[in-house]
């Protein structure tokens, strides 16, 4: 594993707020930075990186196994009662699941280690799977980076694989509070945005914050959106 200083795009922050991607600085400081980038062998992105990856998520669920059932585990989870049985049920049905991130430790060195899994928001799935990619094409046309550079990642095109799996009879309803955080808006459209090249119906709801008040419990899909 390299960290490669490299020139910017001098048309950077352009292309972002093109692609809608406005808050590639906050405060004033820079949330993409594109001066450096990472460069792996083949044998740390299979053997180091997406091995261990693998090994960790079939941890975790052999972990939901022996929770979902366990009052103890679930008090510790700090759960609520009320959520027992729909966790349950959800994971005895063996109900499809869309999207994780594991943040992980890497030494360049040793497997990759576990630092935490977050399974309920899509925080830099845009950047990660859409706005990269941009990058990587563009930096190969510069001359930036070389010609044989490529993006291991395959984010994007797994999400359209899972939204085939999940989509059923492609009718697809999206229930969602009202936001005006471009950041958090973003982030949805880098789940959502894989419906695009299938064939989707989507009906969207936009909910009122507040407006379901002491009602039934909604099943958080990412931040913002519940999938039904």
């Amino acid at each position: 594993m390299q960290r490669i200083v490299c020139p910017e795009r001098d048309d950077w922050r352009a292309t972002a707020e093109s692609a809608g991607f406005d808050f590639h600085t906050i405060d004033g400081e820079r949330y993409w930075d594109e001066r450096a980038y990472y460069a792996f062998t083949l044998d740390e992105i299979e053997r180091r990186i997406e091995q261990p990856t693998s090994e960790i998520d079939a941890m975790c669920l052999e972990l939901v196994g022996h929770a979902v059932d366990d009052d103890k585990y679930l008090r510790r989870l700090k759960i609520p009662e009320a959520f027992w049985p729909l966790i349950s049920e959800s994971w005895h049905r063996d109900d499809g699941s869309l999207y994780g991130r594991l943040d992980l430790s890497f030494d360049g060195r040793s497997p990759a280690k576990l630092l935490e899994y977050n399974a309920d928001t899509p925080t830099s799935i845009f950047e990660a799977a859409v706005f990269q990619w941009t990058w990587l094409e563009q930096a190969i046309e510069r001359h930036i980076i070389p010609k044989r550079a490529d993006q291991f990642n395959s984010i994007h095109e797994r999400l359209i694989d899972a939204w085939k799996k999940l989509g059923g009879a492609h009718h697809l309803h999206l229930a969602g509070r009202l936001l005006d955080s471009p950041f958090e808006l973003l982030q949805r459209e880098g789940v959502i945005g894989p419906f695009v090249p299938i064939a989707f119906a989507v009906d969207g709801v936009e909910i009122e914050p507040g407006a379901l008040g002491g009602g039934a419990p909604v099943v958080a899909f990412g931040a913002d959106y519940a999938l039904h």
